[in-house]
This record gives C-alpha cells, sequence and structure tokens, in this order.
C-alpha cells in the first residue's frame, strides 16, 4: 500500500508502508525545512530539529512518535533527533510562553466566565441592577465553616 504525506504535515513522500498492514501513513522529515524566523522566534520548541522526539522500541525498525505515529528509522536523519538538553530548553520556553506575564490557560478561562467574575452577582441580576440591601448569597459554598456540635442537654444523666 502506498500512503502519501501532504505537504501540511511537513513535507510531500510517496512511501510503501509496511507498518498496520500498510494501513498507516508514514511521515518523511528527510528535507523538512525550518519554519519562518518570525514564527521560530516566537515559538522556539517548534523547530524542525526539534519536533522529531523518538525512541526506538523495537527490532522491527520503527520508531514511535509521541505514541501515536510510527516512522521508519531509516527516514529520521540525525539532525532531526532531538538532544536531551535540547528537550530541556524546549520544556522551559513552551512553559515560559503558556505561562506569559503569569497568566496560563487556566486564569484566562476563569476570566471569561461571567459565573466566576467574583463580582457577587448572577449574570441576570447582574445586569438588572440590585435594588434591594440584602447581600448577595456566595459565589461557592464554604467547606471551612465549623460544624454544630448538639448542645449537651441538663439533667439527662439520670432515666426518668
Amino acid at each position: 500500500m502506498l500512503a502519501f504525506v501532504s505537504a501540511a504535515a511537513g513535507c510531500c513522500c510517496l512511501r510503501r508502508d509496511a507498518l498496520n498492514g500498510g494501513s498507516s501513513m508514514t511521515l518523511c522529515t528527510k528535507g523538512m525545512g525550518r519554519s519562518s524566523d518570525p514564527h521560530r522566534r516566537r515559538m522556539p520548541w517548534m523547530a524542525a530539529k526539534e519536533c522529531v522526539p523518538g525512541v526506538v522500541h523495537s527490532s522491527k525498525e520503527t520508531m514511535v512518535l509521541d505514541g501515536a505515529r510510527r516512522v521508519d528509522v531509516d527516514c529520521v536523519d540525525r539532525a532531526s533527533q532531538v538532544y536531551p538538553l535540547e528537550a530541556l530548553r524546549a520544556a522551559v520556553a513552551s512553559y515560559e510562553y503558556n505561562t506569559f506575564r503569569g497568566k496560563n490557560i487556566f486564569n484566562w478561562s476563569l476570566r471569561q466566565n461571567p459565573m466566576c467574575s467574583g463580582n457577587g452577582f448572577t449574570t441576570r441580576s447582574g445586569r438588572r441592577g440590585r435594588t434591594t440591601r440584602t447581600p448577595p448569597a456566595p459565589p461557592f459554598i464554604s467547606f471551612a465553616t465549623a460544624v454544630a456540635q448538639p448542645a449537651p442537654i441538663r439533667l439527662a444523666d439520670f432515666p426518668g
């Protein structure tokens, strides 16, 4: 079975695929150029030499990429292998990119959610405006409140 990888995946190569009975696709990394310079400066971990972390797991000459795609070993050249120091630099760069100015993806999702805005109103009552003086309900149930113990009953130590 012949497999064809589109140009959007990185390169075009027509290869005989022996993996998975010929039904899977192979990704050829030879001749893969680096991405453009502005994109490289923004996300340095997306370089061509850093996007092929692979280890040979068996003697069938297959390489596993991210546990999902398999690539023939002869299709990956030495320049595209990732060294541990480069992988560490890529991990640090991606962490700094994701936590830009102290924000991460979880803070962004909380900021977009109107129920977590912290103003004490629900969305509908915040649009209408509050006219009563009663305080709004707390936005969450506090688990730090003390549990009420039953009061001791006087003169209950003898029957009758």
